[in-house]
């Protein structure tokens, strides 16, 4: 027995291996042993370097050989590796791209561990950036290096070969700025390596306006005053791009007589902040459109100011589309306000609608009429028009139970007419139709957030107002705050309440009552949910205006970034001023303005300034020139518009901001 114990024992510890082998019951010493490396993936342009690491755990001897494809310190064709693990890529593109980096103990060549690098060919752009005027051309190139395949294609934004908001490209990289600078007026001109399109190369484009940005068939309106009195104007030009005006067709309203189908020429001239100079040139017209100061906001939008030291007036002149040149084309319900002299021969404000029938015939014309305080109310009429298909000018008669007047109309678009009433003396004014945007309408059309500016005057002489309120669609009006200057007497942040009520043909009847400056009856034609025409049915004076809708609330100071053109006309003085600014967001206004003080002519003054923006899209600016600073107060609109007035003693203003980029 004790023979067989001794046997079996013997074998036991046989089995064990004495008790002296490594855990887990190898005979390798080295089973132990552990290697890692880091990264375990990368990517690397040809010629880039990357570093590794590795790390051996299980054993004292932590030195690794490094590998690239199997080959101890690489080669040229799959790159090199140094014995620290700085791996450097080749000079061309491995076929295939992907090589393994290994590391190898060197204590046990049977551990390794291994990452997975993609080659890549290396690609850059030049120049890296540049500032290219509309319409203008610049080079880029691309430089491929690390494959036979050095084609690129070429993006701008993201879209291959661009479009027309952005700017093209073509095949051999050529950019050609669009008419307007896009919506942060940069853009981002993007080269692809073909044989890799995970490779790009990017430039910084800064697009600027030209001359090139005023292309095409434009209308125009204008009104003003010059030593002959008061006067207003509608027409059409033809801009080449080049700075040259062609095929001018004008239609005046004027101190000595109506001035019908005046022929010109001109020229123009554009900045690259959007400022600019426009001539028109003319033997047929009177010296009251001449010279003008004039700031586009984009292609198809600029307003101008009269710049002659004997007259002074403000305009705005949009893009034409000859496809409306019909009296088909314009038929259809159609929303208006006008501004000028009545009957009497003092300041008339009128706001109405009425009905093409795509023929011959206006009907359904509704009207409200405020004479310096002597309002007429729902004033009905009907008509006749006719359409010049060739030019777009048309005319116009409208007969009312107790007259007849009549106009001329230049077509912008089937959406749009600039008109100017014909007879002489009196009446005589200027009007804007828009389209009305809906067959019918009630008190539903009014609901959201609306902003609105009121100008005119009153008891007191000029007067301008600017505020916003919001409606519930059920005639309710809430949240109101206005601010205004009636003669140099300024209210501020006035709030009130009021009411609403819209007929089926757009026509709205509006209150705004306030404890500041008392009720404010007012009438609406409304263009759509977003838009409509005022007019003050006060017997004080005559006011009138326009209501734009607020899609954003609520707003902040940075709801006004970017650059800027704007008109203000100083009533009392007979000012306009023209300019362009550039809001930063963080509450810092600069820019450039050009001023007309009746005569006396600023040109290419510095402005600078504060500005700040409440929730509600109230505005609050402090802008200072070589004249000193005025006060502006403002209202932010969805259509990237500031609707403002002045807000000094000395200077009761109003107009429009409008952003161009």
């Amino acid at each position: 027995m004790k023979k067989l114990l001794a046997a079996l024992s013997f074998l036991f510890l046989v089995s064990c291996g004495g008790g002296g082998g490594t855990s887990g019951g190898s005979n390798n010493p080295g089973s132990r042993i552990s290697v890692a490396i880091s990264p375990t993936s990368a990517s690397a342009d040809v010629g880039s370097t990357v570093e590794f690491t590795a790390t051996v755990s299980g054993t004292t001897n932590t030195a690794v050989t490094w590998q690239v494809n199997g080959a101890a310190g690489g080669s040229s064709t799959v790159g090199t590796i140094s014995s620290t693990g700085s791996y450097v890529a080749p000079a061309m593109v491995p076929n295939p791209a992907n090589v393994t980096v290994t590391a190898v103990s060197n204590a046990d060549t049977n551990r390794t561990a291994s990452a997975s690098v993609t080659i890549h060919p290396r690609i850059s752009i030049s120049p890296a950036s540049a500032t290219v005027a509309a319409g203008a051309t610049w080079q880029f190139s691309a430089t491929v290096t690390g494959t036979t395949n050095t084609g690129v294609n070429w993006q701008v934004n993201g879209v291959a070969g661009g479009n027309a908001t952005v700017g093209t490209i073509s095949a051999s990289g050529l950019y050609t700025a669009p008419a307007s600078p896009p919506a942060t007026g940069k853009v981002t001109v993007t080269a692809v390596a073909s044989a890799d399109t995970s490779k790009k190369s990017s430039a910084t484009v800064t697009d600027v306006f030209s001359r090139a940005t005023l292309n095409g068939s434009y209308s125009f309106r204008v009104e003003g005053d010059d030593t002959n009195g008061p006067f207003f104007a509608v027409g059409s030009f033809q801009a080449d791009g080049n700075g040259n005006i062609t095929k001018g067709l004008e239609d005046l309203n004027y101190g000595n007589g109506w001035n019908p189908s005046l022929a010109f020429t001109g020229s123009y001239a554009v900045n690259a902040d959007g400022r600019g100079t426009m001539t028109f040139t003319s033997a047929s017209i009177p010296s009251t459109l001449l010279n003008m100061r004039l700031v586009v906001i984009s292609n198809s939008r600029a307003r101008f100011i009269q710049f002659d030291a004997h007259a002074n007036g403000e305009g705005l002149v949009l893009k034409r589309d000859s496809s409306a040149f019909s009296a088909t084309a314009i038929g259809g319900n159609f929303s208006f306000g006008s501004d000028g002299l009545g009957s009497s021969g003092n300041t008339a404000v009128i706001a109405g609608r009425f009905t093409l029938d795509g023929a011959v015939r206006i009907t359904a014309g509704h009207q409200d009429e405020n004479e310096a305080g002597s309002v007429k109310s729902d004033v009905t009429f009907t008509g006749i028009y006719t359409v010049d298909t060739a030019n777009g000018r048309g005319t116009a008669t409208l007969n009312t139970a107790g007259a007849t007047t009549n106009f001329v109309f230049h077509i912008v678009s089937a959406d749009t007419l600039f008109m100017v009433e014909s007879d002489y003396p009196f009446p005589a004014a200027i009007v804007t139709a828009r389209r009305q945007q809906a067959t019918s309408f009630s008190n539903a059309s009014l609901n959201g957030d609306y902003a609105f500016m009121i100008q005119g005057i009153d008891s007191m002489a000029s007067i301008a107002t600017a505020g916003r309120f919001t409606s519930n669609g059920l005639g309710a009006l809430s949240s109101g705050v206005l601010d205004m200057n009636d003669a140099g007497s300024v209210t501020e942040d006035a709030s009130f309440t009021g009411t609403a009520f819209i007929a089926l043909n757009g026509r709205g009847t509006v209150t705004f009552a306030t404890s500041a400056v008392g009720t404010l009856h007012l009438t609406l034609y409304m263009v759509s949910s977003d838009e409509g025409f005022f007019v003050q049915t006060d017997s004080l004076g005559a006011a009138g205006g326009i209501l734009l809708a607020q899609h954003d609330v609520p707003f902040s100071t940075t709801s006004a970034t970017g650059s800027y053109g704007f008109l203000i006309f100083t009533i009392n003085s007979d000012t306009d001023t023209a300019g362009q600014a550039s809001l930063d967001g963080g509450g810092a206004l600069a820019g450039t303005e050009d001023q007309n003080d009746f005569g006396t002519l600023t040109k290419d003054d510095p402005i600078n300034g504060t500005v700040s923006i409440s929730s509600e899209g109230r505005g609050v600016a402090s802008v200072t020139t070589s004249a000193g600073t005025t006060e502006l107060r403002f209202y932010v609109t969805s259509d990237s518009r500031l609707l403002v007035i002045q807000a000094d003693a000395s200077a009761v203003g109003f107009g429009n901001i409008e952003k161009q980029y």
